[in-house]
């Protein structure tokens, strides 16, 4: 007698996010305290995990009529046809879809399995993490001298590593900024946080970090 499959429920999903949100920093494990590069390939399998779920529920093709996912999905589908008219190595247009639709599955899935609970959870690890980042930050600054490019907090210390950070300072701003405005928190506490991001992106040399503060707060 076959046994009936049985996957672990959402909420194991959602862990699995939760787990793959905070491993941003294995970078800096790599970069600093030699632990082996492999390791960051540990989020693709993660990632085959969520795929697997959401195609044998079919949520995938339930969230991937979101509009930001067709989206997504029109620009990666228009550069591979690029790129296959120009004749790009056929393990590069491999290598290109392992990059981006990584992202595209990890937001469906978050979409699919993230629930209150673990979203508040996420989102108090991330407000640790934004105050270990800028600590971090500083002594790379300060003490080893590390600027620009180079300077990366969580995310390492490797040229183009501050591209991370000015993903992570655009996201943690934003929320720092609507929980003030639904009174989550005070304004002295948001501007606090809002001038550590600051302060990092000059560190940092993040021009683009200051454009999109301006954007954030045009539109709150």
């Amino acid at each position: 007698m076959i046994k009936k499959i049985c996957l672990p429920q959402p909420n194991h999903y959602s862990h699995i996010i939760y787990y793959m949100l905070i491993y941003v920093f294995v970078m800096l494990l790599v970069q600093s305290f030699g632990v082996p590069h492999a390791i960051v390939f540990l989020l693709d399998i993660f990632n085959l995990i969520l795929l697997v779920n959401l195609l044998y529920k079919k949520n995938f093709f339930v969230y991937g009529k979101l509009p930001i996912v067709k989206f997504q999905l029109t620009i990666f589908v228009s550069g591979i046809l690029v790129a296959v008219v120009r004749q790009v190595d056929l393990l590069l247009i491999a290598w290109s879809l392992r990059n981006y639709m990584r992202f595209v599955i990890f937001f469906v899935a978050c979409v699919a399995f993230i629930k209150a609970k673990t979203a508040k959870l996420i989102i108090s690890t991330m407000e640790k993490l934004y105050i270990l980042n800028f600590v971090i930050c500083l002594i790379q600054f300060f003490v080893f001298r590390i600027d620009g490019d180079m300077l990366g907090g969580i995310f390492g210390t490797y040229e183009g590593c501050n591209g991370y950070s000015n993903v992570f300072l655009t996201a943690m701003t934003t929320l720092f900024v609507f929980k003030w405005i639904y009174g989550h928190l005070s304004m002295k506490s948001m501007l606090t946080y809002v001038s550590l991001a600051v302060l990092q992106a000059a560190l940092g040399e993040i021009k683009v970090y200051f454009v999109e503060l301006f954007l954030i707060m045009f539109v709150a």
